[in-house]
């Protein structure tokens, strides 16, 4: 159940990137479902997987926050990392190691990696670079500008123009 649960959750990131309808509702449901899994697993006697589990789907669920802007992000984060202590602690005091560790330090490691990228890029990546809404539509401003035989400029803002100043007065060279 858990790896059918990664892998839908992989292709349901694949359609945010692609920006197709209903992907923040896919992404949110399969992580609510991979939680109440966890939550369901912390009663049986493998605690310590469960707790790995948990901490896994949580981070994800950091990872939908980040993607889509959310504004609850430094929440999810905290969640995230207590979470992931309580569930390392579990995992070291059962030895030998569960292998949900593997999955864990994955999810871990690749939320890391996206939080290292500036928003703006993020949110360029995630939301316009691989657009089918903005393929069709043809809004891709610089390639239709191009196409009409025209340079690419590079965008300046526009300032608002003072009146002019008095001429300041130099003084006399020799």
């Amino acid at each position: 159940m858990h790896a059918i649960l990664t892998l839908v959750f992989i292709a349901a990131l694949v359609l945010k990137l692609l920006h197709l309808p209903y992907h923040t509702v896919l992404l949110l449901a399969v992580a609510a479902i991979g939680i109440g899994t966890s939550l369901s697993g912390l009663r049986s006697e493998r605690k310590s997987e469960a707790w790995c589990r948990l901490a896994f789907w949580t981070w994800l669920l950091h990872l939908v926050a980040l993607l889509k802007l959310f504004p609850f992000r430094t929440a999810t984060l905290v969640l995230a990392v207590a979470i992931t202590v309580v569930a390392v602690f579990m995992a070291f005091r059962h030895r030998p190691l569960t292998n949900a560790l593997r999955p864990l330090a994955g999810a871990f490691i690749a939320v890391m990696l996206v939080m290292a990228v500036p928003t703006a890029t993020r949110f360029h990546f995630t939301n316009l670079r691989f657009s089918l809404e903005r393929v069709e539509r043809g809004t891709s401003t610089a390639s239709s500008f191009r196409a009409k035989g025209g340079r690419r400029r590079r965008w300046r803002p526009t300032m608002p123009r003072l009146p002019p100043q008095p001429a300041l007065r130099q003084p006399y060279r020799t």
